[in-house]
């Protein structure tokens, strides 16, 4: 194969592309500080394996083709300490810089390109549908002022074993919720002022998502027969409501309950 044979081909392209100065940082590295010693060397002695490396050239059924070299081991080969790939591209660049044009052997291997195995995954089983799951929910309480003290989850107050914030209109055994934002911060101001003394506490409303069934918190108390007075977005669950966030406060309670706080920002 003579050296303008091999830049006919597609692993030739690579050795065209080598000669810009962006091509020798990609294809050569360090190896394009050899071109020019080794094409000296061929066109004072000739092309000879021995001296300047033998050559192959990597052919796939894809059309893909790569030259290499071999046989530069020798601490004085004047491409000792290349890479093999990158070798072959300076040893086919040098061929043709040099002006030789008498054929070259060239060890031409055939390849087939490779294939990734299959890998059967086993589907894993969805997560079962339940009333609730997927719809965004809000829950209004009270936190620590000034620090990041959001809950894990929401829990049932039989569950958390600190009780409910009202009592009177609550059941120990459900975590609380509401689809309304809104609704939500009045519930955190209600919290306050039935709780917030007991220490730098201020309103707080996270974001939240049900882990299980969520039904409407009942509007009508059937054993006082009269309307609880809740609001038409609560519902509750028998299981807790993950955080997924806090919400930052709007502007009126910042106003009210975090003053300066913000201001100093």
């Amino acid at each position: 194969m003579t050296p303008q044979e091999m830049l006919n081909g597609p692993a030739g392209k690579v050795v065209q592309m080598s000669k810009s100065r962006m091509g020798q940082m990609l294809h050569l590295g360090p190896a394009a500080q050899k071109v020019g010693p080794l094409t000296d060397s061929i066109r004072q002695h000739g092309y000879q394996p021995a001296l300047h490396g033998n050559l192959h050239l990597t052919r796939r059924e894809d059309g893909w083709e790569a030259f290499h070299v071999s046989g530069h081991d020798s601490p004085d080969h004047p491409l000792h300490g290349v890479p093999a790939d990158k070798g072959g591209v300076a040893l086919v660049r040098a061929l043709h810089e040099s002006g030789h044009s008498a054929p070259v052997p060239v060890h031409v291997e055939h390849t087939q390109l490779k294939k990734r195995p299959v890998v059967h995954h086993e589907e894993e089983e969805p997560e079962p549908d339940f009333p609730g799951k997927g719809v965004t929910y809000y829950h209004g309480t009270i936190g620590e002022h000034g620090t990041d003290d959001s809950p894990d989850h929401i829990e049932p107050a039989t569950v958390h074993g600190q009780g409910v914030t009202f009592a009177s209109d609550t059941s120990p055994d459900h975590a609380y919720a509401t689809t309304s934002e809104r609704d939500a911060w009045d519930y955190a101001e209600k919290a306050f002022d039935h709780r917030g003394t007991e220490g730098h506490h201020v309103p707080k409303v996270y974001e939240v998502r049900a882990t299980g069934p969520v039904e409407k918190d009942p509007m009508w108390d059937e054993a006082r027969g009269k309307s609880r007075n809740n609001n038409e977005s609560d519902h509750r669950s028998k299981h807790p409501f993950e955080v997924v966030r806090e919400l930052d406060p709007p502007e009126h309670i910042r106003d009210h309950y975090y003053p300066g706080y913000y201001n100093h920002e």
